[in-house]
């Protein structure tokens, strides 16, 4: 969704450079036009060609910052709470709508998310579920724990990161550094989107045939070809040349197919 968020914006900048280039092209005839005394022709179409391009421009900026909204503060994982998000979320689908009949493209785009909020802001309850476990140790609110998740947007090079880390420091003492700490291991590990499924999907489905059933035991036998089948690449060095069994145990097996029964072709020397 935020791929097609990225893409409607794209397209009303460039409609709005469109609409602007249109205008500049009809104010230059009308200067040479002035010239022969007949300037007058295109009184009416630079008029029309102006009201396109600030409203183009007016529907650029009111998406433009929506857009940027629901990227940053809504979908973002380190940020509100969410009852909060949802409050947001409400308030830019609204916006949105109030322009919705501009064009076909915002209308699709208002759609899309009236179908997918629960699943948009699924993340940040499973988030705030980790978020209470996380409160419970330290004998804090979950919101100081969102206070100090919102904290960890900014930069840590940066002035505004250590106002509102020194705020809070002030606040929740020594229990920042380690309520912070813990935060961003549940943030690491919370997908928020569903790259993981389709991450399997794509490597299950060359064994899959669409014409036929699988079966149980056709099943089994492509798990356990994932399951010990060397990873081709990883950008965590401790997988690399290992299968999954091999990360998960710790010790090394012998080739798929070997454990399988099937004896390797050795040629004779």
């Amino acid at each position: 969704l935020i791929k097609s968020c990225k893409e409607l914006v794209r397209y009303l900048r460039n409609r709005k450079k469109s609409a602007l280039t249109q205008y500049n092209k009809l104010l230059q005839r009308m200067e040479r036009a002035k010239q022969k005394r007949k300037g007058q022709s295109f009184s009416v179409k630079l008029v029309q060609a102006s009201k396109e391009a600030a409203r183009a421009e007016a529907l650029y900026r009111h998406v433009s910052i929506l857009s940027s909204w629901l990227q940053y503060d809504i979908l973002q994982l380190p940020g509100h709470n969410p009852i909060d998000r949802e409050m947001l979320f409400d308030f830019v689908l609204e916006e949105l709508s109030t322009v919705a009949d501009a064009l076909p493209r915002i209308t699709a785009f208002v759609a899309s998310l009236k179908h997918q909020k629960e699943n948009l802001l699924a993340a940040s309850h499973v988030l705030n579920q980790k978020f209470q476990q996380i409160a419970a140790r330290y004998r804090v609110t979950a919101q100081d724990v969102w206070d100090v998740c919102y904290v960890t947007r900014y930069d840590i090079q940066t002035p505004k990161y250590h106002n509102k880390a020194d705020a809070l420091t002030s606040q929740l003492g020594s229990r920042f550094e380690e309520i912070e700490e813990e935060l961003l291991s549940a943030i690491a590990a919370t997908p928020r989107c569903s790259s993981i499924v389709e991450n399997f999907n794509s490597r299950l489905r060359p064994y899959l045939d669409p014409r036929k059933q699988i079966t149980s035991r056709r099943l089994k036998l492509v798990r356990f070809y994932l399951n010990h089948q060397v990873f081709l690449r990883s950008e965590h060095s401790y997988m690399q040349g290992k299968t999954p069994a091999e990360v998960l145990t710790g010790t090394p097996h012998p080739n798929w197919l070997e454990m399988l029964g099937v004896k390797p072709f050795k040629q004779a020397a």
